[in-house]
């Protein structure tokens, strides 16, 4: 468990990083193409880059818990959890 934390933490934090450094690299190209010297399109790359993260993060998640859920069954197959759920059903008498 620790070492999923661990994980986790430390590939959310180089995704943060990650899309600090991108937006700060582009809002200074951008700035050294266009701008006359007021840094606007750093600000602004900065700025959309705080909803972008959280996305990517949010996403980041939810793909990094479907990694760790545990296994199922060995041999399960979607057929024979099907076919299982029927039995389940018709042993209640709800079919």
């Amino acid at each position: 468990m620790l070492k999923a934390g661990l994980f986790g933490g430390l590939v959310s934090g180089c995704a943060i990083i990650l899309i600090l450094a991108a937006a700060l690299g582009i809002g200074l190209l951008l700035d050294a193409s266009f701008s006359d010297g007021r840094r606007i399109y750093t600000f602004i790359s900065i700025v959309v880059s705080v909803p972008v993260t959280f996305v990517v993060i949010f996403f980041l998640g939810r793909w990094l818990s479907a990694k760790m859920a545990p296994p199922t069954a060995q041999g399960d197959t979607k057929d024979d959890l099907e076919q299982e759920n029927l039995l389940e059903d018709f042993d209640r008498g709800t079919n």
